[in-house]
């Protein structure tokens, strides 16, 4: 049966990737995390998934080389794909204007300072959009 959630860790350097990752499977979070370089790859991804009872909850990063996470973030906000994918900006930039841009997209669930730590997945599980998506990909204790 497929994963009714995809993570995509979308950022160009291997070791955040890495570090994000351990952070989700420390977490238990049930459904498949994809390291992914390039965003034009996870724009593909998303695409190829197209069932109705797929969500994807990406980790973007914003400047990366080639295509970046501005541009990805305006690619998704204009397709028909929206109620489907929730963001987690996640970004070494801590430039105000940034995270007042970044959460105008109606995309983007949350903006974190990198790296990714528990406590921000135990505020996505309650977050009023996709909090329900989280938990339902919590192991039952």
């Amino acid at each position: 049966m497929d994963p009714l959630l995809y993570t995509l860790i979308i950022d160009d350097e291997p070791a955040m990737q890495f570090l994000h990752k351990l952070v989700i499977e420390e977490w238990h979070l049930e459904g498949i995390a994809l390291e992914i370089l390039n965003p034009a790859f996870g724009l593909r991804f998303i695409d190829m998934h197209n069932d109705l009872d797929k969500r994807f909850l990406v980790l973007l990063d914003l400047n990366m080389p080639g295509m970046d996470g501005w541009t990805f973030l305006d690619i998704v906000s204009k397709t028909t794909r929206q109620a489907e994918v929730a963001v987690v900006v996640a970004t070494s930039s801590v430039n105000p204007i940034d995270k007042t841009k970044v959460l105008s997209y109606p995309i983007v669930v949350e903006y974190i300072e990198k790296p990714l730590a528990g406590l921000h997945l135990d505020r996505l599980a309650n977050h009023p959009r996709i909090g329900h998506w989280i938990k339902k990909c919590l192991p039952s204790i």
